[in-house]
């Protein structure tokens, strides 16, 4: 946003810093004080504005992770698609005490529409284990 935006800039607040040669924070509890964040040349921390450097994650970490990903939406869609159709739906004990909420869960468009989610959901995890691609 450029300076003529009309959004009122405000002054960062102070920050936590740890000051060198603090020693030890337990036995001098008073050391630590608060000063404004500024940008420091010789800090490993990029100043704002800057993308920061970080490590790629390794091959095996991003398997694993979507691997996962996959299996939880499998599950959470086979739930979902399955979920309307049993006991634990229509002896709902929440149901017992509002009718109307009770008429609404038991009629077959809402379990098609929420089965239909499951079905969503299935149908994006099998997608995506299909057209994964190691870069």
């Amino acid at each position: 946003m450029g300076e003529g935006s009309g959004r009122l800039r405000l002054p960062r607040p102070p920050v936590l810093t740890w000051v060198e040669g603090a020693g030890d924070f337990f036995a001098h509890p008073n050391r630590l004080i608060l000063m404004p964040l500024q940008p420091n040349p010789s800090s490993s921390v990029s100043p704002r504005g800057s993308a920061p450097v970080s490590p790629s994650p390794s091959s095996w970490m991003l398997r694993v992770e979507f691997f996962l990903r996959v299996m939880v939406r499998l599950y959470v869609g086979l739930i979902v698609l399955v979920l309307p159709w049993t006991h634990f739906w229509t002896e709902n004990r929440l149901l017992l005490y509002y009718a109307l909420a009770a008429k609404i869960a038991m009629s077959g468009a809402l379990r098609g529409v929420i089965s239909g989610l499951g079905i969503l959901n299935i149908w994006i995890a099998m997608t995506d284990a299909i057209r994964y691609r190691e870069s």
